[in-house]
């Protein structure tokens, strides 16, 4: 196993470090390194690899490695807890990093990310109008609920709004959303942006670990899961709190901050795959699927186990 010496009387494996059972799948000692409080997957002390053989590799026992296909550089992961130094093991180098091709250009957004920054761009744009044109919201005393609409017909347009609206009840289904967080969120929430937006990010990480960059994860593997439990997390959440925020924290006066809100909420998204939150999250988000999905290994499979004589137990 991963040309390391076996001991066939044990039915062991010699990492150097520590030993390895292949039967139970697991270590026979704890990790000599203490675990990292932001890597879920380093929690668990005596599991090989992550419990995830094909895309990491412990070449010693003592840290989980694994290399990029496409540039070959080697991640070890007891390096990087923060712990201190790791141990050092004479054996054999790891492989060397691939040259970048010549020309090569990777682009560090995803579909999904373009066109999040897009609509965002059109969302400010919106509101720079709904503010240029002086639009805002004033209670009226002609009947209980009245609200009056002042400003401009391109200021109404942008909020979508009929440019001839000048006065409505406060539950009209255009002005409500500008009024009431709830309905600010649910409106931002249930929109056709959201939608396409999911639609793009979930189909760019089924690319992604299907024929993609990390098509030897596969795509039932949890970390495909996780990926998809971010992505459409983030999708959904940030575009609606920050609509939400917009309409609790700005009065009425000034309904173009409901707007600015959701265009801060999709910039946010950009921001969150640009600076590499999205792969910590994604990461921590799959040690958690493994630990739920992964049986003890000490748990018993069948009654045999627990009883070897059972049902050949000798009549009294």
């Amino acid at each position: 196993m991963a040309g390391k010496e076996g001991d066939e009387h044990l039915g062991l494996y010699e990492f150097g470090v520590r030993l390895y059972d292949p039967w139970a799948g697991v270590w026979l000692t704890r990790e000599p390194l203490p675990g990292d409080a932001g890597r879920p997957k380093t929690w668990h002390r005596y599991a090989y690899a992550f419990a995830n053989p094909i895309s990491y590799y412990d070449p010693y026992g003592q840290q989980t490695c694994s290399v990029d296909i496409l540039t070959g550089e080697v991640q070890c992961f007891g390096e990087v807890t923060g712990m201190g130094r790791t141990l050092t093991l004479e054996g054999p180098p790891m492989p060397p990093q691939a040259p970048t091709p010549t020309g090569a250009f990777i682009c560090p957004l995803s579909p999904a990310d373009l066109y999040t920054l897009g609509y965002g761009g059109y969302q400010t744009w919106r509101a720079g109008q709904m503010l240029r044109g002086g639009l805002r919201f004033v209670p009226g005393s002609t009947y209980p609920g009245q609200i009056l609409v002042y400003g401009s017909r391109e200021a109404r347009q942008a909020a979508g709004l009929s440019p001839f609206l000048t006065h409505a009840r406060w539950t009209h289904p255009g002005l409500v959303r500008y009024l009431s967080p709830g309905a600010a969120f649910r409106h931002e929430l249930f929109s056709a942006s959201t939608g396409i937006g999911i639609a793009l990010a979930v189909g760019g990480d089924v690319y992604e670990y299907g024929w993609g960059s990390k098509r030897e994860v596969g795509l039932r593997s949890t970390e495909f899961a996780a990926a998809v439990t971010v992505d459409v997390g983030v999708t959904v959440l940030l575009p609606a709190l920050g609509a939400a925020a917009g309409a609790l924290i700005c009065r009425p006066e000034a309904p173009a901050f409901v707007i600015i809100g959701a265009a801060g909420g999709n910039l946010l998204i950009v921001g969150f795959s640009a600076s590499g939150l999205r792969e910590r999250s994604i990461e921590a988000v799959s040690g958690f699927y493994e630990t739920i999905l992964q049986p003890s290994p000490s748990a018993p499979e069948s009654w045999e186990e627990i009883w070897p004589d059972w049902p050949n137990i000798p009549a009294p």
